[in-house]
């Protein structure tokens, strides 16, 4: 396909908007998306490099919900839910862009 756009008179801008771009949009998607729900969820990086309590992430917070000795289900609960619910709204905005592009790489 690059062939044919280079004889088909093509500069190279053109190719990449034009053919290569629209080829890459449903891996890109997919990869957009698990990228986020990867970083969302990352628990290790953020406990080690924010030192104080004022600017953690959610996964962190869940963590130090439950403690020991003492744990509240009812909070952890509902913090698990706020935690979840902006990736699972990601996913379900982009749930047919993620299908197709998971299927596109399947298909050969």
């Amino acid at each position: 396909m690059l062939e044919a756009a280079r004889l088909d008179g093509a500069t190279r801008f053109q190719t990449l908007r034009l053919v290569v771009l629209p080829l890459t949009r449903p891996t890109m998607a997919v990869l957009v998306t698990f990228f986020f729900i990867w970083t969302w969820n990352d628990f290790f990086l953020p406990l080690v490099l924010l030192p104080s309590a004022d600017n953690q992430t959610v996964s962190v917070a869940l963590g130090a919900l439950s403690g020991q000795y003492t744990s509240d289900p009812t909070a952890l609960a509902a913090a698990s839910l706020a935690g979840i619910l902006p990736a699972l709204v990601f996913f379900l905005l982009f749930q047919r862009t993620l299908m197709r592009g998971v299927n596109l790489g399947a298909v050969k």
